[in-house]
């Protein structure tokens, strides 16, 4: 349940037969690493446990720090219970989520609605 954001300035440049930059320290007290995403300020994230423990957070709520230390707590697991799953949620998204969700809303007012009121284009019986 530990996360962290690092600068992606942090991670140098590398050729093919390197072996690579630490990432993140793990521990027993952080485990091992499940995910990795990059993110931008106005993002959302989603962290998913193996018992369906689900928290949506904003990104901004995890510290910035370097990218060779632990990480601070995202998730609070329970006893047995592990992070199974992080992914990103981007602003684009969650705006698009609620346009949706008002789209729905807008839907059942159309199917009150006088039927005048709910032909945009023309009319079938018609032919218009």
């Amino acid at each position: 349940g530990y996360g962290k954001r690092s600068e992606t300035s942090e991670f140098p440049v590398r050729g093919r037969g390197t072996k690579g930059v630490i990432g993140m320290t793990t521990s027993e007290r952080n485990g091992s690493l499940v995910g990795a995403e990059q993110v931008w300020d106005g993002d959302e994230m989603m962290l998913i446990s193996n018992q369906g423990t689900a928290v949506r957070t904003r990104v901004e709520e995890v510290s910035v720090q370097g990218r060779n230390t632990q990480g601070v707590r995202v998730i609070r697991t329970r006893e047995g219970e592990a992070l199974v799953s992080v992914s990103r949620i981007a602003e684009d998204d969650v705006e698009t989520t609620e346009v949706q969700a008002f789209a729905g809303d807008a839907a059942d007012d159309l199917a009150t609605a006088a039927p005048s009121d709910a032909i945009a284009e023309g009319d079938e019986d018609t032919g218009e």
